[in-house]
């Protein structure tokens, strides 16, 4: 996505990272094209000066929703994908978001889940969100909602 806070310089330091990781052809942009080198025409140049052909583009968000479809893959001539076919490249649309991937789902779950931990007055000790094969004590303190209501399949969103 990008952003004009200070902590924009995760970008820069995350391509860098790929770069001392040996991964040449991960190049990292953002919609919103800050820091400066992380727009998409920097980009462009930026493969085109590697001597890349192909290009797969891939959102580097847990969701792939607004962003992905229609800044990255959408066919207006301000998205990602109509930009690269413009300067000539052979573009694949993945769209697919990192929650979709099982080792970014165990993170999540354990950065949750110590956070829980960490709670200074816990409700109730015994409060898990990670799988067990051991039963927990009842406790007050619940990790699903009150109430759940139904809904009509007339109602549904699309």
């Amino acid at each position: 996505h990008g952003t004009a806070h200070v902590a924009k310089v995760t970008y820069s330091q995350m391509q860098t990272q790929m770069q001392n990781l040996g991964y040449e052809n991960v190049f990292i942009g953002t919609v919103e094209g800050e820091p400066e080198e992380t727009a998409c025409e920097a980009v462009i140049e930026a493969v085109k000066a590697a001597g890349y052909t192909n290009v797969v583009l891939r959102p580097l968000m847990v969701v792939a929703g607004d962003h992905a479809n229609n800044d990255m893959a959408g066919s207006e001539e301000d998205s990602w994908k109509t930009m690269f076919e413009a300067a000539g490249f052979t573009v694949d649309c993945q769209i697919h978001g990192l929650g979709e991937i099982a080792d970014v789902q165990a993170l999540y779950i354990a950065h949750t889940q110590a956070a829980i931990d960490a709670l200074p007055n816990r409700p109730c000790p015994t409060a898990s969100i990670l799988p067990t094969s051991t039963p927990t004590a009842p406790c007050s303190m619940s990790m699903r909602p009150a109430t759940a209501r139904a809904r009509s399949p007339s109602k549904t969103a699309r």
